[in-house]
């Protein structure tokens, strides 16, 4: 809440948290509501995630062009590391 990222990547299986439940905390607390969460996660769960409140999902493995490619439709021009 103190940091307010530009976008927040969000695993769903973390152990002893379940991010179902963060991703609905995120969503509902005004302080981070507005803030773009991609779930990145081995769980092929898109429509879930998007009926819980996440702006994209991604599928892990995720490789580096697929990463820029989803913060780049949230958050603008990005330019992979060399």
């Amino acid at each position: 809440r103190t940091v307010q990222p530009q976008a927040i990547l969000l695993d769903v299986m973390m152990p002893g948290v379940d991010g179902w439940q963060i991703l609905q905390r995120l969503r509902v607390d005004p302080a981070t509501h507005a803030i773009p969460v991609i779930v990145c996660s081995v769980l092929r769960e898109h429509d879930l995630a998007l009926s819980l409140g996440a702006s994209d999902t991604l599928v892990k493995p995720v490789s580096q062009p697929a990463l820029l490619d989803v913060l780049r439709r949230w958050l603008g021009t990005l330019h992979p590391v060399e």
